[in-house]
């Protein structure tokens, strides 16, 4: 199953980019709920978010660092935060964990940070596949 990543060093700039890329695009979003003020958000929102954020900080910078398993955590994490901030923000309000970008009226610089994080996090884990699991091509 890991073979993959034994043949490639995690410290190649095709995950450390991507990485940087999520980490801007982390930061944005954070940086957007500050300037909202956190008093916007359920606390079930803040405490999910606290949490997703440390593990995205340590994937991050766990790869920046070359973990031998950062191409997995790359797709975990990447995929996961992709997935979690896209049912937060995207989907109109249902439930506690809802911090609903369409029903809040937010602005660009809103959207902007969102959709750039979401990004991030999906190249980010699209990077960490293409590495964890190598078709004939990329080896």
């Amino acid at each position: 199953m890991v073979r993959g990543i034994v043949r490639i060093h995690a410290s190649t700039p095709a995950l450390r980019y991507p990485a940087l890329l999520f980490l801007a695009g982390f930061l944005a979003h954070n940086a957007d709920h500050l300037r909202r003020g956190l008093a916007v958000l359920t606390p079930e929102v803040l405490w999910i978010g606290s949490l997703s954020g440390v593990i995205t900080l340590a994937a991050i910078g766990l790869t920046l660092l070359n973990y031998r398993f950062s191409p997995l955590l790359a797709v975990a994490v990447g995929f996961g935060m992709a997935l979690g901030v896209s049912i937060v923000h995207l989907l109109p309000r249902w439930s506690a964990f809802s911090d609903s970008l369409v029903q809040a009226n937010a602005d660009a610089f809103t959207w902007l940070a969102v959709l750039a994080e979401i990004s991030g996090a999906l190249v980010f884990a699209l990077a960490g596949l293409r590495l964890a699991y190598p078709t004939k091509a990329t080896r």
